[in-house]
């Protein structure tokens, strides 16, 4: 039989992301799960340059403050979450760094048994140019995924 015992829960804090939240929360209830809300700040440090071949360093006290914001943000949202979903083990993870290696390196090592994300239904020139966290992870996970696509 199938067991969900770790859910990871990926949020971008948008309100597509919030389409995933009852569908893991309620696996949650049914197998008794821990959930593993991630959120991750994209790390961008460095810059490829247009010309030439070493990254540029653009840490400031901008980048920090913008960092900071996210991670209050997040903190929040999980707390809210916390609070209307008592019944549920929720365990934040602010993660920092390329999205979609991020979460899968911490499915990884939470051994976890199923991500659970949103996808935005981005296509044509939009696709092209933002991707599709949502798919690279149902590309590259060798956990099962669950994706959720918000209702029109």
């Amino acid at each position: 039989m199938v067991s969900f015992k770790k859910l990871l829960l990926t949020t971008d804090l948008s309100t597509n992301a919030e389409a995933a939240v009852p569908y893991a929360l309620d696996l949650a209830r049914q197998f008794k799960s821990e959930v593993l809300l991630t959120y991750t700040f994209e790390d961008h440090y460095y810059y490829a340059p247009i010309v030439g071949t070493e990254p540029i360093l653009i840490a400031t006290e901008w980048y920090d403050s913008i960092r900071k914001q996210h991670k209050a943000k997040f903190e929040q949202y999980a707390t809210v979450l916390m609070g209307t979903a008592q019944d549920v083990s929720i365990r934040p993870c602010f993660l920092m760094g390329i999205a979609v290696d991020r979460i899968l390196e911490l499915a990884k090592k939470e051994n976890v048994d199923l991500i659970v994300i949103s996808t935005h239904g981005r296509t044509g020139l939009q696709h092209l140019f933002y991707g599709s966290v949502a798919e690279k992870i149902v590309r590259l996970s060798p956990h099962p995924v669950l994706t959720v696509r918000p209702q029109a």
